[in-house]
């Protein structure tokens, strides 16, 4: 057995206790008080959690619908980023944040959810692959293509293969629109006759920007 003794019962005149009820603001003595007892703990940190918990089966239904994963990996990232911060503030609840610190961790969450929402909204059309033909007579190039409807062609070229070649954009033939699917599109190059040049064919939905 121990020898020590209990504490007494707080007194309203110990210091302590009379610190604290100087900050709380109490209904006089006989008001009625209506009581509820929750199941868990009412905080911000348990709704993180519940959105964290929805990411993971919207980006697995988005990817069941068809959608490719470069559209659905933010939702399944949303996942664990918003799990471990939802965790991390349970676990800073003593730390007593202020109201700032709560929402601009309620702001970040909310960006990150709304670039996920993004996707669901965002059209992605497959790029018809084209092929690009290069004939040369001498110093004469010409470069064609197929082209499709409403899609942008830019020609590059450099003067040397390899990890280090520089392309860059031929002047005459940057962000042509095809007009009708299926036209060739035709553009030419000149250039000196012993001079070696390599090309490629930039397409793409929207213009390119230099």
């Amino acid at each position: 057995m121990s020898d020590r003794t209990l504490p007494s019962s707080p007194r309203a005149d110990d210091p302590v206790v009379a610190d604290l009820l100087s900050r709380c603001t109490l209904p006089p003595a006989g008001t009625p008080v209506t009581c509820a007892v929750s199941g868990g703990a009412d905080s911000s940190a348990l709704l993180v959690l519940a959105v964290a918990a929805a990411c993971w089966p919207v980006g697995t239904a988005l990817w069941a619908g068809g959608a490719g994963v470069h559209e659905v990996v933010l939702w399944w990232l949303g996942f664990l980023v918003l799990t471990i911060a939802g965790e991390r503030l349970e676990l800073s609840r003593v730390l007593r944040h202020s109201q700032r610190t709560i929402g601009l961790f309620a702001l970040g969450a909310a960006l990150f959810v709304a670039a996920g929402c993004k996707t669901i909204h965002e059209e992605v059309t497959p790029l018809r692959e084209t092929t690009l033909t290069v004939a040369r007579s001498g110093g004469e190039v010409t470069l064609s293509w197929i082209g499709t409807q409403g899609m942008f062609y830019s020609v590059m070229f450099a003067e040397a293969r390899g990890a280090k070649a520089q392309w860059k954009l031929l002047p005459d033939a940057v962000n042509i629109r095809g007009m009708v699917t299926g036209e060739p599109i035709v553009v030419h190059d000149r250039l000196p006759a012993a001079q070696q040049r390599y090309y490629r064919l930039h397409q793409g939905a929207k213009p390119l920007v230099p």
